[in-house]
This record gives structure tokens, C-alpha cells and sequence, in this order.
């Protein structure tokens, strides 16, 4: 975890959920149910708190838990691949200049650099080019480069690495971060790999868990009601300090429960669909340039 502003977001959070959970029951839930009797309150207060312990120490594995970054040395091309080969060949005499391209710059041949890169090799490799070729225009030039038969992988140039399918470079992280899903501020984490599984599961605990608050609290104001419309005047009836609680809970609570619930519902279409944040924006920016005109489906 990087020191952020979003370290005070993640203090905020833990505030607001023990805001939650502390005084919807020490000023509405106790006195309510102890009314009843005390098993009622023991067998609606145990689940809750459980489910209040399951909210913290989840998101203490998101928050903690590294999301995974690209392994040393990973994806680096064999000895015996062929732009192994062109390397030996033809870019030890020049001494620099083509190790960019070995170690896979090459495949963004968008950039001007690796064009004249490219370009060297090409002219290098004149005498050697079989009928296996294929044409590049880029707005620059056109490049005639040899087919390779592996095909390298994504190539990182922030971290100079190479990286996995589906890895994302973290802009406020700094690394490429592996399966990277997003960067989550409330977490000051990004969300890959290794703790998407916690984030799920926090997520899922904060629904369920605002979901019950907001079910008693509910029931509190319809008892409430029931005792005044019905001219009850029952003992148990909400006292000042009660009501103001009860109404600033019912907006906190059903704030955190709209909001969270909504990206908890959208994560578990995600984890069905095998689908990341990122691919997901990914395919909405295409989709547009496509109404646009400026791409072909």
C-alpha cells in the first residue's frame, strides 16, 4: 500500500461502519428488543455483529493483501527464438540500439523509435528475408518485417517488462498489476489477482449486513407506528435521542446499501461473465468509436 490521501478514505470507511453498527444498536436495536426479551435481542444481534466481524476482517485482506505483479523475468524470449536469434545476428555488431527490440518494444510498432528500429533489422536481414513476409504501414513508413512464428507478449514500457494477459499498468501504484480489475480509492489498493477474492467478499458482507440494518430499522419506525396509530403507548416506545438516531441511520445506512449493493451486483455479473472492470471499459470505448465511424465492428 502506497501512503495516499486515500489512507484517510480508508479511515473514514472504517468510521462509517462502526458508525453504522454501534449506534443503530446501542440507541435503536437494544432498547427495542430488550423490550421484547433478552433471546431476541441474543438472536438478532449475534448474526448481525458476525456479519459486522466478517465486514472488517475482509476488508483488511483487501486492503493489505498485495494484488500480484509481473514475476522477474517473466515472458522473455528463449535462446533459441528466432528474434533471439536476429539479435545475435545482427544487433551485436552495433553494440546498442536493438536490445529494445529483442526484449519485445516490437510489438508497438506504432511507436517512431521502434519503427526505425524495425527498419534497421529489416535492412540488416535483407539478404535472409524468405517469401514468409508481411507489410506494416504505419504513418511514418512502411516496413517490411519477417513473420516471427511465436508472437511475443504485451510489452510494458513504464516497468521495461513484459506482462501477462490481462495485466494492467497502475498509474498511482506504479507496477503492472496482475488480472488487474481497478484501482479501488476505499481500499487505496488496486483490486487484481490475489485479493479480488476479499474485495468480493467485502463487498458481499457490507449488502448483507446494511441489507439486515436496514430491515430492523425499518421494523423499529412500523412498531413505532403500529404503538401511535394504534394508541398502544406502550413503554417500549422511541424516545427523542431515539428518533434522531433512527432517521440519521435510515440515511446512512440506505446510502451505503444503494451504493454498495449496486457494485456488489455488478462485481458478481462480472465474476460470472469471467469479465474485469477494464475489459468492461474497454469494450464500451470501442462500442463508441463504432457508432462513431471511427472503427470497423
Amino acid at each position: 500500500m502506497l501512503f495516499t490521501g486515500s489512507r484517510y478514505i480508508v479511515f473514514g470507511v472504517t468510521l462509517l461502519i462502526a458508525y453504522i453498527a454501534i449506534t443503530s444498536q446501542v440507541f435503536v436495536f437494544i432498547p427495542w428488543l430488550m423490550s421484547i426479551s433478552a433471546r431476541t435481542t441474543f438472536l438478532v444481534l449475534v448474526p448481525f455483529n458476525i456479519g459486522v466481524g466478517f465486514i472488517y476482517w475482509h476488508y483488511y485482506l483487501a486492503c493489505t493483501t498485495e494484488p500480484g505483479t509481473t514475476p522477474p523475468g517473466w515472458g522473455m524470449p528463449k535462446e533459441d527464438n528466432d528474434v533471439t536469434k536476429e539479435k545475435k545476428g545482427t544487433n551485436d555488431a552495433e553494440g546498442t540500439g536493438g536490445a529494445d527490440v529483442a526484449v519485445g518494444r516490437s510489438t508497438a510498432v506504432e511507436s517512431q523509435d521502434v519503427v526505425s528500429e524495425v527498419r534497421d533489422r529489416s535492412t540488416n536481414n535483407k539478404d535472409t528475408t524468405n517469401t514468409n513476409t508481411t507489410t506494416i504501414t504505419t504513418p511514418a513508413t512502411t516496413v517490411t518485417e519477417k513473420k516471427k512464428k511465436t508472437p511475443l507478449p504485451r510489452y510494458c514500457k513504464n516497468c521495461e517488462a513484459f506482462k501477462p494477459p490481462r495485466s494492467h499498468h497502475c498509474r498511482i501504484c506504479k507496477k503492472c498489476v496482475l488480472k488487474m480489475d481497478h484501482h479501488c480509492p476505499w481500499i487505496n489498493n488496486c483490486v487484481g489477482h490475489y485479493n479480488y477474492g476479499h474485495f468480493l467478499r467485502f463487498i458481499t458482507w457490507v449488502t448483507l449486513t446494511t441489507g439486515a440494518c436496514m430491515v430492523l430499522l425499518l421494523a423499529r419506525v412500523w412498531d413505532a407506528i403500529q404503538n401511535e396509530t394504534r394508541y398502544m403507548y406502550r413503554d417500549d416506545g422511541p424516545t427523542k435521542s431515539q428518533i434522531i438516531f433512527l432517521a440519521i441511520n435510515i440515511l446512512v445506512d440506505g446510502g451505503v446499501l444503494l451504493a454498495v449493493g449496486i457494485l456488489c451486483i455488478y462485481h458478481l455479473w462480472c465474476l460470472v461473465s469471467n469479465t474485469s472492470t477494464i475489459e468492461v471499459w474497454e469494450q464500451e470505448k470501442v462500442d463508441a468509436m463504432v457508432k462513431k465511424g471511427k472503427l470497423r465492428k
